[in-house]
C-alpha cells in the first residue's frame, strides 16, 4: 500500500468531498463544515488555514458555531497546514484529547482468514431497541453513559440502515463484545467503530471475529480500504492484523459555555 497515495484519496473522500447523514455541510474559503439537523455537536472535518490571520480564522468559527448555541469538534490531522494546528487549537482555549492513529487496511491485500466462516455468536444488530443492550459493553468498557452513542447510532438504523452495520459477540445471550462499520455513498471508505469488549472475554477471539465479519460485508459492498481512528492501546492489535498507520488525528473540541 503507497500511503501517501492513500492519504490523498482519504483527504479527498472522508474530508474534502464526504457527505455525513444527518448533516450539512458548508464550505468556505478555508474550512468545511458539518451542521447537525438536530443540535447536536458540529465539526469541522477539514480545514486549510492561511498562513497569515490563522487566529482570526479560528475565531470566526467559535463565533459561528457560538451563534448556533453549538458545540464543535476541530479534526486536526498531522499533515494538516499550518503545522501544529492541534497546539494552536489548544493555545485558544479548545479541549484537546490524544491523539489516534489514523490507520488504513486495503481489502484488496486480505489474507485468507479473513473468508473463513464466522462464529454463531456473531449477531448483526437490526433494530434500535437492541442497541442498548449492546451499548451495555461500551458503557461497562469506557465506564461512561454515552447518551450521544445512543442517540447517533439509534438515528442511523433508523434512518440511514444502509450506511450502517452494528454487530455484536454473545456469550449465551449476553453482549460481550460489540462494534460497528459506517459507509459512505461513493467513497471507496468504510470506517470502524467501537470495537470494544468486557475485560473477562478479552483474548478469547470476540474482537477478531467482528474485525473479519465487517471486512467481509465490506468486500461484498466494494468497498476497497477500512479506516478506524485507533488509541495508542488499539494500534499494536490492528497493525498486527495488517493495518497500516498513514497519520495521526486529534480531536479538539469547543464547549459553547466554557469559561
Amino acid at each position: 500500500m503507497d500511503i501517501q497515495d492513500v492519504l490523498e484519496i482519504f483527504d479527498r473522500e472522508q474530508r474534502k468531498e464526504v457527505m455525513l447523514p444527518g448533516m450539512r455541510r458548508e464550505e468556505t474559503a478555508n474550512v468545511i463544515r458539518m451542521i447537525p439537523d438536530k443540535k447536536n455537536e458540529g465539526m469541522i472535518i477539514y480545514s486549510h488555514l492561511p498562513n497569515k490571520k490563522i487566529e482570526d480564522v479560528i475565531l470566526s468559527e467559535i463565533g459561528y458555531f457560538s451563534k448556533l448555541g453549538m458545540d464543535f469538534e476541530w479534526k486536526a490531522y498531522r499533515h494538516d497546514q499550518p503545522e501544529g494546528l492541534n497546539a494552536l487549537l489548544a493555545n485558544m482555549g479548545f479541549e484537546v484529547e490524544t491523539p489516534d492513529s489514523v490507520m488504513v487496511y486495503d481489502l484488496a491485500e486480505a489474507p485468507a482468514w479473513v473468508h473463513e466462516d464466522i462464529s454463531p455468536g456473531i449477531r448483526r444488530i437490526t433494530s434500535s431497541e437492541e442497541v442498548e443492550r449492546v451499548l451495555t459493553v461500551q458503557r461497562k468498557v469506557w465506564d461512561e453513559e454515552l447518551p450521544n452513542l445512543v442517540s447517533y447510532l439509534r438515528l442511523q438504523l433508523n434512518q440511514y440502515p444502509d450506511l450502517i452495520s452494528i454487530f455484536a459477540a454473545y456469550d449465551n445471550k449476553t453482549p460481550v463484545s460489540s462494534a460497528w462499520t459506517t459507509y459512505y455513498p461513493g467513497s471507496q471508505f468504510a470506517g470502524l467503530w467501537g470495537g470494544s469488549t468486557l475485560p473477562d472475554f478479552r483474548k478469547q477471539g470476540y474482537y477478531s471475529s467482528l474485525l473479519k465479519i465487517r471486512m467481509q460485508e465490506a468486500m461484498q459492498r466494494g468497498v476497497r480500504y477500512l479506516t478506524v481512528d485507533a488509541s495508542p492501546m488499539s494500534r499494536p492489535i490492528l497493525e498486527n492484523f495488517g493495518f497500516q498507520c498513514i497519520t495521526h488525528a486529534w480531536r479538539c473540541v469547543w464547549r459553547v459555555n466554557q469559561n
